[in-house]
């Protein structure tokens, strides 16, 4: 099974627009990207820590690389999220039900 892929981000990283510069990243790469339909980003709900975006495996490479050039945020690999998320970005965008239960997923 591909791998998900995250960017946690710190509070002062929130405050300092860093969720919203990595959402119009992606969203150019999907405008760019002969092939998005699989490609959603996803946010866990706020921590003490910070916030964790997560983007769905068909993301990478390209789409990781193309966020990192942009914003220098780096993606790593991590496990399928487990704890509810919201649904930021992706062509689900339209039936945000069906993106939950594509991707296997918990929405908050």
């Amino acid at each position: 099974m591909a791998s998900w892929y995250k960017i946690s981000l710190t509070h002062s990283q929130v405050d300092a627009w860093g969720q919203h510069r990595i959402m119009e990243a992606f969203a150019r790469y999907g405008l760019l990207s002969s092939d998005a339909s699989d490609m959603a980003l996803f946010a866990s709900a706020s921590t003490p820590e910070g916030l964790t975006l997560y983007f769905s495996p068909a993301c990478y490479p390209h789409c990781s690389d193309f966020i990192y050039r942009h914003t220098r945020y780096a993606v790593s690999p991590c496990e399928k999220p487990t704890a509810p998320v919201i649904l930021l970005a992706g062509e689900q965008m339209a039936d945000q039900q069906d993106a939950w239960q594509r991707f296997g997923l918990v929405h908050a």
